[in-house]
């Protein structure tokens, strides 16, 4: 199992709050894009550039040719995800 990375999230509701620690490698795709969109937390944007391939806080229009190397070196080391996430095209 790979390593954990633990962050602690301040939540509030009304007039309680609570800290909660939450595991990066553990936590779903949807729950590290939550804490990117929502809390920008840079180590939750990190892990989902981990697991995808692509930084989430970039887009068709913004990304860099760095940022298409990465994803093509992913790829090529991730092949089984590529699938899985992008469609069964292969990858040469």
């Amino acid at each position: 199992m790979a390593e954990s990375k633990v962050i602690s999230v301040r939540l509030t509701s009304g007039v309680s709050a609570q800290n909660v620690e939450i595991d990066l490698k553990t936590a779903t795709d949807s729950d590290l894009k939550f804490l990117w969109e929502v809390i920008k937390n840079e180590d939750a944007r990190e892990e989902l550039k981990l697991r995808t391939g692509m930084d989430p806080a970039k887009n068709l229009f913004n990304q860099t040719r760095e940022d298409l190397d990465y994803f093509l070196e992913w790829t090529k080391n991730n092949p089984e995800k590529y699938q899985e996430l992008y469609g069964s095209q292969e990858i040469k």
